[in-house]
């Protein structure tokens, strides 16, 4: 048995059209079915009133754990580097030239 059917093209939008769906149509026959279904996809799909004010929550949170770990690094890196320089041998200048002599 051979099957020359070609398969299905692959669906993201409404049955019976390829591609993405459109955003514009979507939203007219929403607003133009007025039972329950299409009042109740449209609560479900508004956004809550209070989300501005969680988002900034959330993002205001987020920034402050960052910079805190940001401060706590560098601090113990500070750290790190001025026990070395007080425990360490002297180091060589930082111009590569020798102390005591003039160019």
């Amino acid at each position: 048995m051979n099957d020359t059917t070609p398969p299905p093209p692959e669906e993201d939008g409404p049955p019976g059209t390829a591609g993405p769906p459109d955003e514009d149509l979507l939203d007219r026959e929403l607003r133009a079915d007025p039972g329950d279904l299409g009042a109740s996809l449209r609560a479900l799909l508004e956004p809550p009133g209070d989300i501005r004010d969680r988002t900034s929550d959330v993002i205001g949170r987020s920034l402050t754990g960052t910079s805190t770990f940001a401060v706590a690094a560098d601090l113990l890196g500070l750290g790190w580097r001025t026990a070395r320089t007080i425990l360490s041998d002297d180091p060589a200048p930082a111009d590569g030239g020798s102390e005591g002599t003039e160019p």
